[in-house]
């Protein structure tokens, strides 16, 4: 092939990834805590319930140390109004602030949000492998 060669492992980076090409961890148990006051006149019921909802998702933790809560409100309001008056303007502008929230899988992994269980987690359904491997001995 023409061209300069492959160069080694240790010198191939990756020039897509952001500055630091870090991701910021975020608790899957969520937000903590009461919602910041609502920031625009006027709430309606169904804005008050949405606001309080996404202040309990786990990107709520990115969202607080930055203060802008103003675009937030105006995601909330645009999507109640889709979500009474669907046209596709409002659906579509209501997905793309979603978007740039990270409110979907895909834009939280643009934004480098990484959604993990800080806790460790007991279950019922998981079966001790040891466990398993006694009963597979007595059996043999």
């Amino acid at each position: 092939m023409p061209g300069p060669p492959q160069k080694p492992d240790s010198q191939r980076r990756r020039r897509n990834l952001p500055l630091g090409g870090s991701f910021t961890y975020l608790p899957a148990s969520g937000r903590k805590g009461k919602p910041p006051p609502w920031p625009l006149p006027t709430p309606t019921a169904r804005e008050l319930d949405v606001w309080r909802r996404l202040w309990r998702l786990p990107q709520a933790v990115a969202w607080e140390p930055m203060g802008y809560f103003g675009g937030l409100a105006r995601y909330v309001r645009l999507s109640v109004l889709a979500e009474t008056k669907p046209t596709g303007v409002l659906l579509s502008e209501a997905r793309q602030e979603a978007d740039r929230w990270g409110l979907s899988p895909l834009s939280a992994q643009r934004l480098r949000w990484q959604i993990v269980a800080l806790e460790p987690q007991e279950s019922s359904d998981v079966v001790d492998i040891r466990h398993r491997l006694r009963a597979r001995e007595k059996e043999s």
